[in-house]
C-alpha cells in the first residue's frame, strides 16, 4: 500500500473514532447521574435492607466511574458505570416476587 492510502485510511479512522470518544466523555456523567438516582430510589424502599451489600458495591462502582471520568479515562469510566447499572438492575429484579 502506498503512504497516501495509509494516511487517508488513518485520517478516515480518526474522523469516525473521534466523535465516539467525545460521546464517551459526554455519557460518563449521565450514567453516574442515573446510577445515583437509582441508588436514591433504592434507599427509600425495602431494597436498602435486603440488598445492602450490592447497593454499597454499586455506589462504589459509581464513584469510581466519576473519578475515572475526571481523570480522562472515559472508556473505563463507562465500564464501571455500566457494571454499577447492571448490579442495580439485578438487585431490583431479585426483589420482584
Amino acid at each position: 500500500m502506498s503512504r497516501r492510502v495509509i494516511s487517508l485510511t488513518i485520517m478516515l479512522g480518526l474522523l469516525v473514532i473521534g466523535p465516539l470518544m467525545q460521546a464517551y466523555a459526554f455519557n460518563c456523567p449521565l450514567m453516574v447521574k442515573q446510577n445515583r438516582a437509582l441508588l436514591a430510589q433504592a434507599e427509600k424502599t425495602s431494597l436498602k435492607q435486603k440488598a445492602a451489600a450490592k447497593l454499597a458495591q454499586a455506589q462504589q462502582l459509581t464513584e469510581q466511574a466519576l473519578k475515572l471520568h475526571k481523570s480522562g479515562d472515559h472508556v473505563q469510566a463507562m465500564i464501571k458505570a455500566n457494571q454499577a447499572a447492571t448490579l442495580l438492575a439485578e438487585t431490583a429484579l431479585a426483589a420482584v416476587p
